[in-house]
């Protein structure tokens, strides 16, 4: 259909003698001298959209640029938005690119008349975005998320539509709704449980590491019941700072927001992990930060590797071979920022094997070869090996200089050198405890 002004021609070229007559449905409205600019600051209902225009530094875009179409949220859909999130996106002067990006999704390039509206499948923002539109049997026409209440407002520069729903674009999003979006929508339940929702819909700059459904499926009854655990999980899966995946290195640490924890990152050749946590997805962007989704809760850990070892009854034994090898051990163990990897070997597999038992003993009997074994037991690095990949293979330097370790993953399971490794661990303050099943020697 022919629109003139929004009007719809309804018949075409009819001539006569002095010239050539088209019909239309209804009278055309008087010539118009006011902008869009003009109409929005002038409407009561509107004077909280033309505060975000204000404040987006987007006034003259609409009164001096036109032909623009504007989708205009009244005041009543943002009054439906939480009120700390408006907030913060219209006052915090960090958030200035979210909030320009909000304002420019409810602008169209050209004069989009709601007659034309409903003849697209869909349009583009002037934030770039696509919003679907549809029309009911009832001509009820609909934008993105929003009902146009009252269409075709023309302007000298454009065309005003009010729509019942403020159309929030990814950029604009809240770390509370991109969570949710991202698939992670039972930690978001825990979240507002714990009384910390505010801070993801209005507060950061944070990254969320969020665990996924799945996951917190596995969490213990008693966790959930128990609210000081449940906001401390929360906590600590929040981290300081607008954090996207390619900004950070390996062996990153991140503050929590748990008092006195820290998140290590490690890259690794196709995954990234936080902690013993792999990222399943990565990188969903909000105004106030990122998120990226766990395959595991995060439990912090609260010892040293020393101290771990003095509490492991099943490691005796190789606790024994730390000790008998003097201070050194026990204080890189205990002082050392880390993070290592300790190949420890429990009591079961040294009693089990003659030539382990043979091997401890001999161990336990010359300090230099002793020095040497707990060198090549102690990698100065961190290897989670559930982020490790199968089918791959590479080489771990120790700390025993001349030695490299051989790790491989195949058919699901982990070998070192010839020793097999247990997919148990123990997560500690300054690195992670590996099981194998052999001691070794230079």
């Amino acid at each position: 259909m022919v629109l003139l002004n929004c009007v719809g021609v309804v018949r075409v070229d009819v001539h006569s003698r002095d010239g050539v007559v088209h019909v239309i449905s209804r009278p055309l409205p008087p010539a118009y001298t006011l902008t869009l600019a003009d109409l929005i600051s002038s409407d009561h209902k509107l004077t909280l959209f033309y505060t975000l225009l204000g404040y987006g530094e987007l006034v003259s875009l609409v009164r001096h640029t036109g032909p623009l179409t504007v989708l205009a949220p009244t005041n009543d859909a943002f009054n439906r938005l939480p009120r700390h999130f408006l907030d913060s996106i219209t006052y915090d002067a960090k958030y200035f690119p979210a909030l320009q990006a909000l304002v420019r999704q409810h602008l169209l390039e050209g004069l989009q008349c709601s007659t034309a509206l409903r003849r697209k499948a869909e349009v583009t923002t002037m934030e770039g975005r696509s919003l679907t539109v549809s029309c009911n049997h009832s001509l009820t026409l609909r934008v993105g998320a929003s009902t146009v209440t009252t269409p075709d407002l023309l302007t000298s520069n454009g065309v005003l539509h009010y729509v019942d729903r403020v159309l929030i674009p990814p950029m604009a999003l809240s770390l509370a709704q991109v969570t949710r979006r991202a698939g992670a929508t039972t930690y978001i339940r825990l979240v507002r449980r714990v009384g910390l929702f505010h801070r993801l819909v209005s507060y950061g700059p944070y990254t969320v590491f969020a665990p996924s459904n799945k996951a917190l499926r596995r969490l213990k009854r008693t966790t959930l019941q128990d609210h000081v655990a449940l906001k401390k999980l929360v906590l600590y899966h929040l981290a300081d700072g607008a954090h996207a995946s390619y900004t950070l290195r390996d062996n990153h640490l991140l503050p929590s927001r748990l008092p006195g924890a820290s998140l290590r990152v490690k890259i690794h050749p196709k995954v990234m992990s936080v902690e013993d946590g792999v990222v399943m997805s990565s990188d969903h962007v909000a105004f106030n930060g990122y998120v990226h989704v766990l395959d595991q809760v995060l439990t912090p850990p609260t010892h040293t590797l020393a101290r771990t070892l003095a509490l492991t009854p099943t490691l005796s034994r190789f606790t024994a071979l730390i000790t008998q090898a003097g201070v050194w051990a026990w204080k890189e163990l205990s002082l050392g920022k880390g993070p290592y990897t300790l190949l420890a070997v429990k009591d079961q597999d040294i009693d089990t094997w003659a030539t382990d038992t043979f091997t401890y003993y001999r161990l336990i009997n010359d300090r230099n070869l002793l020095n040497q074994s707990l060198n090549i037991h102690l990698l100065e690095d961190l290897v989670m090996p559930r982020a490790l990949q199968e089918g791959t293979t590479f080489l771990l330097g120790t700390r025993h200089a001349p030695r490299a370790l051989r790790l491989s993953v195949s058919g699901g399971r982990l070998s070192l050198h010839h020793a097999s490794v247990s997919s148990d661990y123990i997560l500690c303050t300054n690195g992670i405890i590996l099981f194998i099943d052999s001691l070794l020697l230079p």
